[in-house]
């Protein structure tokens, strides 16, 4: 008789571990040498864990300013997303629209490195 499997197991055969989510990996934290990497926000269908959203991310989320709405919600004044982002944060989720540069000199622009400034770049 077969013996039957948690969800957990189910969606990562192995672990076993009662209901943890996927773990995120270094492209969730971390930009690449082109200043990309993945959102880190994670993701729920019908209440269970399904993963990290993956859009290109160009760094963390960008400060922004709350308030609290007639419900006692946290929402922004820009109207973005105001949820949770662990690491990087795609455009959607509240990060930069845009690559930032970041030592070397910039690959769109050619921008040197000792020029470099925070922020968006101008030539992309």
């Amino acid at each position: 008789m077969p013996t039957l499997k948690t969800i957990a197991e189910i969606r990562d055969p192995g672990r076993g571990n009662g209901g943890s989510m996927a773990a995120s990996s270094k492209h969730h934290k971390e930009l690449n040498e082109n200043g990309e990497g993945k959102c880190s926000v994670p993701m729920w269908r019908n209440g269970v864990p399904a993963g990290f959203c993956d859009e290109i991310a160009y760094g963390k989320t960008i400060p922004y300013e709350t308030f609290r709405d007639n419900r006692g919600e946290r929402k922004r004044f820009d109207g973005g997303y105001c949820g949770y982002v662990p690491y990087l944060a795609c455009p959607g989720h509240g990060g930069p629209k845009h690559r930032l540069h970041k030592g070397d000199p910039c690959i769109y622009c050619g921008t040197p490195h000792d020029d470099v400034r925070a922020g968006p770049c101008p030539g992309h």
